[in-house]
């Protein structure tokens, strides 16, 4: 639908599908439908591992020159090392196992939140590196934010990401892949699972 409404009115996608290799079950990108105006953006950091900053960009021929001019420009080139380690593991299988193992080490995450947060209020894919979490009546998403950081545990809000803010859900994000020993990661959803049980009068004090 999205690509047949970019064809009838002439408009260019840009795809930023970097956490697309993680879940198991997919839908087809839109360069798939709509390949003739599709730029493609994809990286092995986030689907291998989160060292390997190399990118790849696929594109209708009309805009491979502008992009090359617009990487030389901010960057130049990626290193040519990183490039070469990207390119051997995807050839020779090394990447499906990466792969593999960063996404049960997701699956495991979303599992204890689950476990953990009211699952009503979750809104994730299985496989995926973050959570919304839609918050109860008594809570504003930035009252909200401001409590649990005041409680040690930073999150995002759901206007952060909103087109439109005034109409953005009473939600927030959780990223569960930016701690390395999954104990904190518990401990913070723990946190934050107990900050939606209080009162909003007993949050932070915002002036």
């Amino acid at each position: 639908d999205i690509a047949a409404v970019a064809r009838k009115h002439d408009l260019q996608i840009i795809e930023d599908d970097v956490f697309g290799c993680l879940p198991r079950h997919r839908p087809k990108p839109l360069a798939h439908y709509a390949p003739e105006r599709t730029i493609y953006i994809t990286s092995v950091s986030k689907s291998l591992a989160p060292g390997l900053r190399v990118g790849y960009v696929c594109a209708p021929e009309p805009h491979v020159r502008p992009l090359r001019a617009a990487v030389n420009m901010s960057c130049w080139m990626p290193p040519p090392l990183m490039a070469e380690i990207a390119s051997r593991w995807i050839e020779e299988g090394t990447a499906d196992r990466l792969n593999e193992a960063q996404r049960a080490k997701a699956m495991a995450r979303q599992a204890i939140a689950r476990r953990i947060l009211p699952e009503k209020h979750v809104i994730a894919d299985p496989g995926g590196l973050h959570l919304w979490l839609e918050l109860p009546p008594h809570w504003k998403q930035d009252a909200f934010r401001a409590e649990a950081e005041r409680q040690g545990v930073r999150l995002i809000t759901c206007e952060t990401f909103a087109v439109d803010q005034s109409n953005a859900p009473n939600a927030v994000r959780l990223c569960l892949s930016h701690e390395a020993s999954q104990d904190r990661v518990k401990t913070g959803l723990e946190t934050v699972a107990s900050i939606m049980k209080q009162s909003a009068d007993s949050g932070a004090l915002i002036i």
